[in-house]
């Protein structure tokens, strides 16, 4: 039987979840996140399925995913709220999610800087001082868009379960400390079983 006719028999994600197969139908709904990232409905799907699968670290990392494309989102904000409210200690893991989306930022920026030159260029005296003040308003979106969608690109993790901290990647490296569950560090390089973090000012 060739793949494509596997493919079709397979159930879906969806059909998975409903007949209590969490653990499958969130690696699913994760796949499905992951080739096409900029879809908040597809992180909110795979958050929801994670908490039903009792996996409340990959929970929270979707959500906040979910919360970063889509801030306002009431169905996300909800569903998030309800895993905080379940599990408390995932709040650790809720990072930073502007009001806005970065790209929300970038495309009113770009509309202002178009709408201020035409009041630079086009209207008189104190319309030109208006269209002055909307560049700069332009300007400053743009730079507020970028800069906090080059912190959303930065690699990220939300620890599982609480770990040991080692100064080298092997089992022989003393440890540092501890990093407790559900804490969001950023990924600063990886080695095949182990994952270098920034913490505490140190790597």
């Amino acid at each position: 039987i060739g793949a494509s006719a596997l493919q079709a028999q397979a159930p879906g994600p969806a059909e998975l979840y409903g007949n209590g197969q969490y653990r499958a139908a969130m690696g699913e709904f994760l796949r499905r996140a992951a080739e096409q990232p900029d879809d908040p409905q597809r992180w909110y799907v795979a958050a929801v399925s994670a908490y039903a699968a009792g996996e409340n670290a990959v929970s929270a990392a979707a959500f906040l995913q979910a919360r970063r494309l889509a801030p306002r989102d009431g169905a996300i904000r909800g569903g998030w709220e309800a895993l905080l409210a379940a599990a408390p200690d995932v709040e650790r893991a809720g990072g930073v999610a502007s009001p806005v989306a970065p790209r929300e930022l970038l495309t009113a920026g770009f509309a202002l800087w178009l709408l201020g030159w035409g009041l630079v260029l086009l209207g008189r005296r104190r319309v030109r001082s208006a269209g002055g003040v909307v560049l700069a308003v332009a300007v400053l979106a743009a730079v507020v868009g970028w800069q906090t969608l080059r912190r959303y690109d930065a690699a990220e993790g939300v620890v599982a379960r609480e770990i040991a901290l080692r100064e080298a990647p092997h089992g022989f490296a003393p440890e540092v400390g501890t990093l407790e569950a559900y804490r969001l560090v950023p990924i600063t390089g990886e080695v095949p079983g182990w994952r270098r973090i920034r913490f505490a000012g140190a790597r």
